[in-house]
């Protein structure tokens, strides 16, 4: 049997195992908030497990429910697109968060979720775009300038990471700081 047949096979079972959770919620708000949750908690499994992938695939499936009813909702597309990334399929997170850059060019959340999985798919040009873009949206977000950091490293703009790693530094005094200073190291 061919590769991709099996693969696709695999894959319809495995949707089709998945549990019928869904979200009862009426507001798109609402709906975001009990997926967070659920994200979250799916997250919080030890990465790459089989209960880490179920509960990201569960994720998606209610997810994608919840879009059903609010089809132009940036904030499901965006939590689509993160689930992407947390699964490894760097293809499909980009297709999603390109479409809340679409949808709603000013969440800077888009262009995060955007700019890191470009990054991780080793376009630098265009990721750190985007990451720059969340990075102006939200000035004081540390989270988001520690990505900014690690992906400069990452593409080998060194001097760049350095200044955004000094700003982390300066700003934070627990688990950014120490990541902004190893990073910083590790560019010497």
């Amino acid at each position: 049997m061919p590769y991709r047949l099996r693969a696709f096979i695999f894959l319809c079972t495995l949707a089709a195992s998945l549990p019928l959770t869904g979200v009862a919620s009426e507001s798109c708000a609402d709906a975001f908030a009990e997926l967070v949750a659920q994200y979250e908690a799916a997250v919080a499994q030890p990465r790459g497990s089989e209960d880490y992938v179920m509960a990201l695939f569960a994720v998606e499936n209610d997810t994608f429910d919840a879009l059903e009813r609010c089809p132009d909702d940036p904030h499901l597309w965006t939590l689509i697109g993160e689930s992407e990334v947390a699964l490894g399929r760097l293809q499909m997170a980009i297709v999603y968060a390109r479409k809340v850059v679409a949808l709603a060019p000013e969440y800077w959340r888009g262009y995060a979720v955007l700019g890191g999985a470009l990054i991780s798919n080793k376009d630098y040009a265009e990721g750190l775009m985007h990451l720059q873009r969340a990075a102006e949206m939200r000035p004081d977000n540390l989270t988001l300038k520690m990505n900014l950091c690690s992906a400069y490293a990452v593409a080998g703009e060194n001097a760049k990471a350095a200044s955004v790693c000094d700003e982390v530094i300066a700003k934070d005094t627990g688990r950014l700081r120490e990541l902004a200073m190893a990073i910083k190291e590790g560019l010497k």
